[in-house]
């Protein structure tokens, strides 16, 4: 059950108590525009063909890892309406190549190479809230805000849903499943009515 805020109710957060978004860990992540609205391309021939604002959020969703030197991003696709990748907050091991994959190509690197990391289920490096230190909130945030600050530009009434969707990756299989849905999803659009 919501406690009221300011005399108002409030969704409780979708994010795992237990879990500590600051430390290493992969995450399934899925952004949406705002009220669905495909600003991003169109799906032709079960492939993303993107627009100008599809390119934009190319561009940004690359920059995270250099922006957030922690930071390694697996497989994505932006979708007309929506972006799905898969990011690894990764503070004991950096590499040169950042990208394992882009939107155009996603191949990866192995899942073994990618997935070279514990994970411990419960623990945690100290800070629960999302909003202090450098963890995945503070990623998409950034993230979002810097797509919306550059297609404001040429499309002001452009928008996010607010929030983001996430689920943590606990093994191999899952990571692996995350990916083919990557993949696949160009292939399984339904375009919204």
């Amino acid at each position: 059950m919501s406690e009221k805020f300011k005399d108002k109710y409030r969704i409780d957060s979708l994010r795992a108590s237990w879990h500590d978004y600051n430390a290493d860990c992969l995450y399934f992540v899925t952004i949406n525009t705002a009220r669905r609205e495909c600003y991003f391309g169109e799906i032709i021939k079960n492939k993303v063909a993107l627009s100008s604002t599809g390119h934009i959020v190319n561009e940004c969703w690359r920059e995270i890892s250099n922006k957030f030197r922690f930071v390694d991003l697996g497989p994505y696709v932006i979708m007309p309406n929506h972006v799905h990748g898969i990011i690894k907050i990764n503070r004991d091991h950096f590499v040169e190549t950042r990208f394992i994959a882009s939107h155009d190509d996603n191949k990866g690197i192995s899942a073994d190479d990618f997935l070279n990391f514990d994970y411990h289920p419960g623990g945690f490096s100290g800070c629960l809230n999302p909003m202090i230190n450098n963890g995945l909130s503070k990623v998409m945030r950034w993230c979002k805000g810097k797509v919306t600050f550059e297609i404001r530009k040429i499309e002001f009434g452009f928008a996010w849903q607010p929030g983001y969707y996430e689920r943590i990756i606990r093994n191999r299989e899952e990571y692996l499943r995350f990916v083919k849905y990557i993949k696949e999803n160009p292939s399984n659009w339904i375009a919204a009515p």
